[in-house]
């Protein structure tokens, strides 16, 4: 097994290998961990709406278009599952 250390992260973390559909190897978004990242998965989902992330009082905030704020560890997180509520709220119809 092959552990990986990450910038900015001293704790090592096992290596996992994503496969897309077609079998060959892929590179998945540090979403959680990258605003910029988890604005692309933001756009992605609701294109058309605006958003708002903040940090304050130690904790991430993020709000899509006319949905609740959410709060998470950090904004790019809170934006994560804002995008993700607003997904689900769609499927459920």
């Amino acid at each position: 097994m092959e552990y990986l250390t990450r910038e900015g992260n001293p704790v090592p973390a096992k290596k996992v290998t994503w496969l897309s559909p077609s079998g060959e190897p892929g590179i998945v978004p540090f979403y959680t961990t990258s605003l910029e990242a988890a604005v692309e998965l933001a756009r992605k989902i609701a294109a058309m709406d605006t958003w708002a992330v903040a940090w304050a009082d130690g904790k991430g905030r993020a709000k899509i278009g006319d949905g609740p704020y959410y709060e998470a560890l950090t904004p790019a997180m809170a934006l994560c599952i804002s995008a993700l509520k607003i997904m689900q709220a769609r499927i459920d119809g």
